[in-house]
């Protein structure tokens, strides 16, 4: 490698050199002649390579100017946000649903801070979490577009799209219940807090190891121990159930 640099460099001297001795035999009309051509040639090619960063490259000057990882980053921050927000409503929807059946006195007092809480949920974190992950997710696909190309994004984008399907649900539900409608038990609304956990692991297993196989046997554990935890947690309240009856009985 160094014999051929010092090659390179021995020509390019001698190159130089009889650029040097042609240039001296000329007139100095011709060397003026000889200049204006050079100049020109070096002007061209300056505009040459400079065309591509200039017209070339179509992408918004934001985007150029930030990093693959900065908008990582912030897709990361508020795909965290969200989750935060699809993990914690559910669980308000199951308390609110179990204040309806509180004394009068009592039950109006938790449902309206019931119906503020998941409101200020709702609108100050879900939503805007939700819309700034998909914009900057969407910015990381168009600067590497080929990932569309693979199996395993292919695969989150739908896991991405259920989700979606969730987060509109979860909205229609708050709806209703602060329309006093109360179409799941608490029970039911426990289940339903568990979906959010089986999309997280199932995209997050598909981000990390890239392979459509493997994130199948974790994310079929992960629904198994849900169900092991939630009929576990069912006969804990019949239980319970049954001896505050029976104490009511004594």
């Amino acid at each position: 490698m160094q014999h051929k640099n010092k090659n390179v460099k021995s020509g390019m001297v001698v190159f130089i050199v009889l650029k040097i001795e042609f240039y001296n035999c000329l007139t100095p009309a011709d060397q003026r002649k000889f200049i204006l051509l050079v100049t020109d040639y070096l002007r061209n090619l300056a505009q040459k390579r400079s065309a591509p960063a200039a017209t070339g490259n179509r992408r918004p000057i934001f985007i150029r100017n930030m990093t693959y990882l900065h908008f990582k980053a912030l897709h990361i921050i508020f795909v965290v946000s969200w989750f935060a927000g699809l993990f914690y409503i559910p669980r308000l929807f199951v308390y609110h649903t179990e204040a309806n059946e509180k004394p009068e006195a009592e039950r109006k007092i938790l449902i309206t801070q019931f119906i503020k809480m998941e409101m200020l949920l709702w609108k100050a974190i879900m939503v805007p979490a939700s819309w700034l992950a998909l914009i900057f997710g969407g910015i990381l696909i168009y600067i590497t577009p080929a990932w569309l190309q693979q199996d395993w994004m292919q695969l989150k984008l739908l896991f991405v799209a259920g989700l979606l399907g969730y987060h509109f649900f979860t909205g229609k539900i708050r709806n209703e219940l602060q329309e006093g409608k109360f179409r799941f038990t608490s029970f039911q609304l426990r289940l339903f807090n568990e979906v959010a956990t089986i999309f997280l692991f199932s995209i997050v297993f598909l981000v990390v190891l890239k392979n459509t196989v493997d994130w199948l046997w974790g994310v079929l554990g992960l629904v198994i121990f849900a169900v092991l935890m939630m009929t576990a947690v069912k006969m804990v309240k019949r239980i319970r159930e049954k001896k505050k009856d029976n104490s009511i009985e004594v």
